[in-house]
């Protein structure tokens, strides 16, 4: 079956989720949360609420550069519980991807060229010959930004415990294992140094097989690639589909003790995360970081959390 690069009709779908983290914190600290569902073209929020124990004071204020809205708040010492529920309504984008070119460099949207830095994590600068024997034989566009996606994979062992937050893309490359944020540094890193604007996603592996147990946190990529961002999975683990677009609105970066959920696959559904956070001793900022889009081709439909970052730290 083929489709037009357009919106369709009927290819809305309604997607339901909670989010619950409990933290234990040894003296006061301070939290940023981006835990609320997204507000775009693309996603209409329903419904949503939030419930914060103990009773503190919070506020949710909205981010001027990307316009997320931030949930802040100061806990005192002992346990805490955040509870976020939303019902959202997405927007499915269908396209042909063999149709998806990439973007001259000169005619690439001013927005998108943060996101072809280098940076601590994603050394673009220093792959472009691996990047360049491997895949400059090919056409720009959708199937070489794949390629790069499914070399990382074949390349890479997904091994817990063999990275740490400091951890960079060379490191990930050098060492050949890691997690999935290492995976979504490491192709980053090739795809930024092929010219396609790349940033870091995170979200939920909702549809991973049930042998890696319930929905957890999640990192993805996400590619500009002719007219808008491109969602893919280095890892393997989230069973995504060929030529599934996604659009998003740039988050905060990826910092200490970031935190997620999002539900995805079949509509209409819903996902209920629970977790237990490290033990906080202050002083300490605690960012938490949720967001919803969707994205579908044909008769798949799949939605998720996303934050993201220009320098994708």
């Amino acid at each position: 079956m083929r489709h037009q690069s357009a919106e369709v009709v009927g290819s809305r779908v309604r997607i339901g989720y909670t989010l619950d983290l409990d933290y234990e914190i040894s003296g006061p600290s301070d939290f940023i949360f981006l835990i609320h569902a997204a507000r775009s073209a693309q996603q209409r929020v329903l419904d949503e609420s939030l419930s914060v124990d103990p009773a503190v004071d919070w506020r949710v204020e909205i981010e001027p550069h990307f316009g997320n809205r931030l949930l802040r708040l100061r806990a005192p010492a002992g346990p805490l519980h955040v509870s976020y529920r939303a019902r959202v309504e997405v927007d499915h984008y269908m396209a042909e991807p063999a149709h998806v070119v990439a973007t001259p460099l000169d005619r690439l949207p001013a927005e998108t060229l943060p996101f072809l830095w280098s940076s601590r994590y994603c050394q673009a600068d220093q792959v472009q010959q691996l990047a360049f024997r491997e895949f400059s034989h090919m056409p720009s566009g959708f199937a070489q930004a794949d390629a790069v996606c499914k070399w990382v994979r074949s390349q890479l062992e997904f091994r817990v415990g063999t990275s740490t937050v400091r951890t960079s893309a060379l490191e990930t490359l050098e060492q050949r294992m890691g997690v999935c944020r290492d995976f979504a540094h490491s192709m980053i890193a090739i795809l930024r140094s092929l010219n396609y604007p790349a940033r870091f996603v995170t979200g939920v592996d909702y549809g991973a097989s049930a042998e890696l147990g319930p929905p957890d946190f999640h990192s993805y990529v996400e590619a500009y690639i002719g007219d808008r961002w491109w969602l893919f999975d280095p890892t393997g683990i989230t069973p995504l589909t060929i030529g599934v677009p996604t659009v998003s609105v740039p988050v905060l970066s990826k910092t200490a003790a970031v935190t997620l959920a999002s539900c995805s696959n079949a509509p209409p559904c819903l996902t209920t995360i629970s977790r237990r956070a490290a033990r906080f001793t202050p002083p300490m900022i605690a960012i938490g970081v949720a967001r919803i889009s969707g994205q579908g081709v044909a008769t798949t439909r799949t939605a998720s959390t996303r934050s993201t970052s220009p320098l994708a730290r």
